[in-house]
């Protein structure tokens, strides 16, 4: 059994700057960006600060900025640009909730139904 498989340098080429011009992977990494800030400010607020805790949190932040990545270049290249359009919104609603829920832990007034929602 022969399989053929190669790599179109030219369409992966392509997905990286289509990537590089994703308004989506752009939101997304905003998100990440103020999560990191506004749950560091929490940890200082609460004295709750450490290290291996940050250490983590950083690495599972990194972790979700290459798949994000990895699925804006390579899903269409399958022909999945559904399934990486939803998987970044998934990211993106996801970073949304941890941002609300680290802002209201801060005191911040979030209405009552949003509240509600997320505990």
């Amino acid at each position: 059994m022969n399989i053929d498989f190669y790599i179109d340098f030219g369409r992966l080429l392509a997905g990286v700057n289509d990537t590089m011009h994703n308004g989506l992977i752009h939101f997304l990494f905003g998100f990440i960006i103020f999560d990191i800030a506004f749950g560091t400010i929490k940890s200082m607020k609460f004295r709750k600060t450490s290290s291996s805790k940050g250490l983590v949190g950083l690495t599972k932040h990194a972790l979700f900025m290459s798949l994000a990545l990895f699925i804006d270049i390579y899903f269409p290249l399958f022909n999945f640009e559904w399934a990486a359009t939803f998987i970044l919104m998934y990211f993106v609603l996801y970073y949304a909730m941890s941002i609300v829920e680290n802002t209201g832990e801060l005191g911040f007034p979030w209405p009552p139904a949003v509240k509600r929602t997320l505990y």
